[in-house]
């Protein structure tokens, strides 16, 4: 966060540019943001409260007793409950559902734990594609598109990686028991599952209040941080009686939301400095790449960036990659007919699918420590997985034209 405010006023002092100048572009910057950090707190919280009062605890039981004890229904429960851990776009949240789960059900099937990383980081990096998640908010950013219009073109490209998910879990589970996993003679496995709460009154009114939610805004008829806004008061009313409860409520969770919001707007001081004036430092940069790239690639860069975005977004992490190098690519692309919206598609699916991977996430550590896993051997297991379910997502996309050719 800090480098996102502090980096771009240093290059722009650097180049030329005079402080007021400076302040000008990093308030233009920031009002680009504001809406996508409001999405971000309320939506954070939101979730949370819907996660600490149960709505989703017998979505998860019922998923791990449908799978019961084989090895390969047991890795597809495993995608299934981070599908359903990461509906609050948090991956901390994701994890922390799943792993510490799943990881003793795994170590006592003899089941590589690696494969449990890959499942939710392949789980986790699909559904991260929704525009209260971290992902689609930086890429409406960067190109000025709405982020619940961006989900939208997204949504067939998440269907796809969520079979392709299903899909590993199946082909992994299988290779693990011909590598020996399983339960022996007459071992037995406890599942046990999240503490079982009574389903009264509040329950169903809590999931209808979470489907709602979810349904008006994939229609995209109303501002997303003001569905947000509402369905959190609605929220705190029903399941928190009373100023001093619900305050102690929100400061449990505002954490979380702190973070995230204050570096979406961080963020807006980063894109407002390089991106503002004629010529802006982006534009600056990308003649420099312009020159040095064919023109018979170039065309189709942003083929190329989606195709690379898993490796990319390895090596980049979520923050460099959509705010430094998709600004650059949009620029580069322009000059070819690319549309910043199929540039930024192409990009974030491979980035997201691969985060659970990078060394410059934090949540990378939460998950191979949860895990007690080491990053060179989850690297090696989950990188060839991770990087074919990139490439399918972004060639389904081009299938069904989402992606521009």
């Amino acid at each position: 966060m800090v480098l996102f405010i502090l980096l771009p006023i240093g290059i722009a002092l650097l180049a030329g540019f005079s402080p007021v100048t400076i302040n000008e572009y990093a308030k233009a910057g920031v009002s680009t943001t504001t809406s996508n950090a409001i999405l971000f707190c309320f939506s954070i919280l939101f979730f949370n409260m819907m996660n600490d009062v149960g709505v989703f605890d017998p979505i998860i039981n019922f998923i791990v007793k449908r799978f019961g004890k084989n090895v390969v229904g047991i890795c597809v429960a495993a995608v299934l409950v981070a599908i359903v851990g990461h509906l609050d776009g948090s991956s901390s949240t994701t994890l922390l559902i799943t792993i510490p789960f799943f990881a003793p059900i795994f170590k006592k099937m003899r089941i590589n734990p690696c494969l449990l990383v890959l499942l939710c980081g392949v789980a986790l990096g699909v559904m991260n594609l929704t525009p209260w998640a971290g992902a689609v908010a930086r890429v409406s950013v960067v190109t000025g598109v709405e982020s619940t219009y961006l989900w939208r073109r997204l949504m067939p490209m998440q269907g796809v990686g969520l079979i392709a998910g299903v899909a590993i879990a199946v082909i992994y589970g299988k290779r693990e028991v011909r590598l020996g996993a399983g339960l022996k003679g007459d071992e037995t496995l406890d599942l046990n599952t999240a503490e079982k709460k009574p389903l009264d009154w509040k329950y169903f009114v809590n999931l209808a209040l979470t489907i709602g939610t979810i349904v008006i805004l994939s229609i995209g008829s109303f501002t997303a941080y003001v569905v947000f806004m509402v369905a959190t008061g609605l929220a705190a009313i029903i399941n928190y009686p009373g100023q001093k409860v619900q305050t102690k409520v929100i400061n449990k969770f505002a954490p979380a939301a702190f973070f995230i919001t204050a570096t979406m707007l961080a963020s807006g001081v980063f894109v407002g400095i390089l991106g503002q004036g004629e010529p802006s430092i982006l534009t600056e940069m990308s003649e420099v790449l312009l020159n040095l790239l064919p023109a018979a690639l170039a065309k189709h860069l942003h083929l190329i960036m989606g195709l690379l975005s898993a490796p990319l977004g390895l090596v980049f992490g979520g923050d460099a990659y959509l705010y430094g190098v998709l600004p650059l690519c949009i620029q580069v692309g322009s000059q070819y007919g690319i549309s910043a919206e199929s540039m930024g598609l192409a990009m974030v699916i491979g980035k997201n699918v691969a985060m659970i991977g990078s060394p410059v996430f934090a949540s990378t550590y939460m998950a191979i420590g949860l895990a007690d896993v080491e990053l060179k051997d989850y690297l090696k297991f989950a990188f060839v997985p991770l990087w074919v379910t990139s490439i399918i997502m972004v060639f389904s996309g081009v299938l069904l034209g989402i992606i521009g050719l």
